[in-house]
């Protein structure tokens, strides 16, 4: 049986039936166009694998070019073998080495060439790299609590908000549905690129972002219907042995 997308496990499965198609269009702080799509359309949305950021270096990790470590490594290539028996017509990325590489494992099992698409990176955090919270409370107060009040409207500084970083990433992933219409996709991205674009297709304000959790080498799976988009997993991480699961943070 299915769980709604706000309780969170190994695997959580829950399609939006009861959406009206305007619904997502609406929504404050969402991506209004309509997708020209009438072929039922799979997209996989996918966290790429851990770094040494992600758990050992409490700082903020955005545009950075982090590579991923040993275990995600073993991550993308458990992710690969999960995907080998699905038709994908294309595999898409951020440009960033840890998408990158985590989607090239999805590629060579699958026998898709890898398509990298920037729009698709983690939100910038600008002067913010690197920094742990701690830090930005000392150095940056003011700011740094108006940004968490308000991660839609306020950017870190030299950074984006949540707004920018929806503001090109659903477009681009309206696009690459629309290439590839009744086809199945992947799409590997980031923590919050990822969980702004679930919030996109359930038509939620992008505040509503820190409601889904994302662990590395999460699956998602978004299915497009009539131009509408309905969400069928969230935060799924079964093809993971347990001492691959990273916990959530």
């Amino acid at each position: 049986m299915g769980i709604g997308w706000w309780e969170t496990s190994r695997s959580v499965s829950s399609v939006w039936q009861g959406m009206p198609a305007a619904a997502f269009r609406r929504a404050p702080g969402t991506f209004r166009r309509e997708i020209n799509v009438t072929a039922v359309t799979r997209v996989y949305l996918v966290r790429h694998g851990e770094t040494e950021w992600n758990q050992n270096t409490p700082g903020y990790c955005g545009w950075s070019d982090i590579p991923l470590n040993s275990k995600g490594i073993a991550q993308a290539e458990a992710l690969g073998r999960r995907f080998e028996p699905e038709l994908l017509s294309a595999v898409i990325c951020s440009d960033l080495e840890r998408a990158y590489f985590t989607a090239q494992q999805i590629a060579d099992r699958t026998g898709c060439v890898v398509h990298k698409d920037a729009r698709f990176r983690e939100i910038n955090y600008g002067d913010w790299e690197g920094k742990s919270p701690e830090q930005l409370e000392t150095e940056d107060p003011d700011r740094f609590n108006e940004w968490r009040d308000n991660p839609d409207t306020v950017a870190p500084r030299g950074g984006e908000t949540l707004q920018q970083v929806l503001d090109r990433a659903a477009p681009a992933a309206a696009e690459w549905i629309e290439r590839h219409a009744g086809q199945s996709i992947a799409i590997v991205a980031h923590k919050t690129t990822v969980r702004l674009l679930l919030c996109w297709a359930m038509g939620l304000p992008a505040l509503n972002y820190g409601r889904i959790l994302q662990q590395n080498a999460a699956i998602n799976l978004i299915e497009v219907r009539n131009g509408r988009p309905l969400v069928g997993l969230i935060n799924d991480t079964c093809h993971l042995p347990e001492e691959l699961v990273t916990p959530a943070v």
